[in-house]
């Protein structure tokens, strides 16, 4: 944005940079009027749709400050300056950005964890039934992101036991597989646990059954 602001801020501007910030307006402009109260990290990432005129105006900003420089240090020496100072900027950003976004920021982000991952691997799940205990969100919403694409595939399938007449529906649907019983972290207040294999499944569904009854 710094070096966008070069070029907008010079009297080498010209009308092809005027057309590339209106291109940008519009669409941030647009796309604001549904996603503005989300913020920019969410909904329609319209900033990605305005990378291509925000890289244009930055190499206009680069080419004007060297142009700049170069009539008071030289243009050799300018064009050292204006590389080292562009390098700094891209390797500052990638420090400042990367570990948020990739250790910090979205980090069991709203409760999601990847634990069922882990599980999966751990017991083998398979082509399996894996009703998931808890609240929708982010218990059932932390597995449901590993459900194949097809529902019948060789894969486990992730199912909320919301209710016995939900979980009577996908036994049903799902009779011919093994089923896990797992509880999620609102339940256990940790993380997931396994708390019927397919051996036990069966009798902890009727003894639920009958309690959700009482």
């Amino acid at each position: 944005m710094l070096v966008c602001a070069l070029i907008l801020g010079s009297k080498r501007i010209q009308k092809n940079d005027y057309v590339l910030v209106g291109l940008i307006l519009t669409v941030v402009g647009s796309y604001s009027l549904y996603w503005f109260n989300g913020g920019p990290d969410f909904g329609a990432r319209y900033w990605f749709l305005t990378v291509i005129p925000f890289l244009i105006l930055a190499v206009r900003g680069i080419q004007s400050l060297e142009q700049r420089l170069s009539s008071s240090i030289g243009p050799s020496d300018s064009n050292g300056v204006v590389m080292v100072a562009v390098l700094s900027m891209c390797l500052l950003t990638l420090l400042n950005y990367i570990p948020w976004r990739s250790l910090d920021k979205y980090h069991h982000y709203l409760g999601m964890r990847p634990d069922i991952r882990s599980l999966a691997k751990e017991y083998n799940f398979g082509k399996s039934l894996v009703l998931i205990r808890g609240v929708s969100h982010p218990d059932y919403a932390s597995a449901w992101t590993y459900n194949p694409l097809d529902p019948h595939a060789e894969e486990p399938v992730y199912a909320w036991d919301q209710s016995a007449a939900v979980r009577s529906r996908v036994l049903e649907a799902y009779r011919n597989r093994s089923v896990w019983i797992i509880e999620g972290p609102s339940v256990t207040g940790t993380s997931y646990k396994v708390v019927a294999a397919p051996s036990l499944a069966h009798p902890a569904l009727t003894r639920s059954g009958k309690n959700e009854k009482r």
